[in-house]
């Protein structure tokens, strides 16, 4: 009977017929689902012994025969009474283990973010980033892809590792300019600058989930849209710098060998006219002004040849300035803090957030 239905008090003699009272109490207790029923023991043996048997067996409270229905009616409103204080304590126990382990729940969510944040400084590569981004929706339980967009690139990551699907690439497409956060049926866009993320499986029948989630959502994404135009600035500054080497290579080359021909014309011509002087019959004043003005060509030549070599020895400190842009202290020791975790940025280590 205790099993089919639940009773506040159990009066319980602890002599029956085929079964003692405490193994009839114990059931009964055991039985009961977190709200057990209170139990009185009526017995007339009046000893120690079965007193300390009824309370080991969960008893409540223990009446010897003969008793009164006064002490019978007090007895149980104390017990009702202590029933009642125990209920109300029992569910406030139970409020507090649960806002401790929503706490706890969000306090890992929260630290999975930050270590995101951190992670996305290590990662070098557009693929790197969206493997660590995936990494930490895994760890929310959530679904999604992911699309990095500058001037006109587009690119597309699915969780699973895959491109994503064509219709999910027209939908980046046309909602990342719809707002920082696009929520439709059970999925939700989040937008920044150069980077979209759309979460398959939001809870959105948990309002306080959905809520919390929308938040921390907001700051993963500006963390990788930040790291995402980092990234750009870097690649656009190594190909403006192999660029410009190039062509500092291809004046150098070029330099040479007009310097090498140059040289030799000039000096041709040089000899050729002094030959010819004879020939050409000129008098002193006139040889004089030839010589004079093939030397102020050659001087003009050198120094047409010093200032093309100063615009090389320009073009190469270019170069090595923009070395040294890529390679920027921040950047440097942005590297160096983070290389260990280029491996798997959400390895388990001591920075590792596990709340429970």
């Amino acid at each position: 009977m205790a099993k089919e239905q639940s009773f506040d008090i159990v009066l319980l003699d602890y002599k029956l017929p085929d079964i003692s009272g405490d193994k009839v109490c114990w059931g009964i207790k055991k039985d009961a689902d977190e709200v057990q029923p209170v139990v009185i023991f009526l017995s007339g043996y009046d000893s120690l012994e079965y007193r300390l048997n009824a309370y080991a067996a969960g008893g409540d409270d223990f009446l010897a025969k003969p008793f009164s229905l006064r002490e019978l009616r007090v007895r149980l409103s104390k017990l009702l009474d202590y029933r009642a204080k125990h209920l109300q304590a029992l569910k406030q126990v139970n409020e507090t283990q649960s806002m401790v382990m929503q706490t706890m729940r969000e306090a890992a969510q929260y630290g999975e973010t930050l270590h995101l944040v951190k992670s996305t400084l290590s990662c070098q590569s557009e693929e790197r980033l969206a493997k660590c981004f995936f990494t930490y929706m895994d760890k929310l339980g959530l679904h999604s892809c992911i699309q990095f967009r500058h001037d006109d690139y587009r690119r597309e990551y699915d969780f699973l590792g895959t491109d994503c699907s064509p219709i999910e690439g027209n939908i980046f497409n046309l909602l990342n300019s719809q707002g920082r956060i696009y929520t439709f049926g059970g999925r939700t866009m989040f937008n920044d600058t150069h980077v979209s993320f759309l979460v398959k499986n939001m809870p959105v029948e948990n309002e306080n989930l959905f809520g919390r989630f929308k938040d921390i959502l907001a700051v993963a994404i500006e963390a990788i849209d930040a790291r995402y135009i980092e990234l750009v600035r870097i690649r656009t500054l190594k190909a403006a710098q192999e660029q410009i080497l190039t062509l500092t290579n291809e004046l150098s080359a070029n330099m040479e060998q007009l310097h090498s021909r140059g040289g030799e014309l000039t000096e041709m011509i040089q000899s050729e006219l002094h030959m010819s002087f004879h020939i050409l019959e000129l008098d002193e004043s006139q040889e004089k002004y030839l010589t004079d003005m093939i030397a102020g060509i050659v001087r003009k030549d050198q120094a047409s040849q010093k200032g093309a070599k100063r615009v090389r020895d320009q073009l190469g400190g270019v170069v090595v300035l923009l070395n040294n842009c890529i390679n920027d202290a921040h950047l440097n020791e942005t590297i160096a803090h983070y290389e260990k975790e280029e491996k798997d940025p959400f390895a388990d280590d001591d920075d590792s957030v596990e709340l429970f």
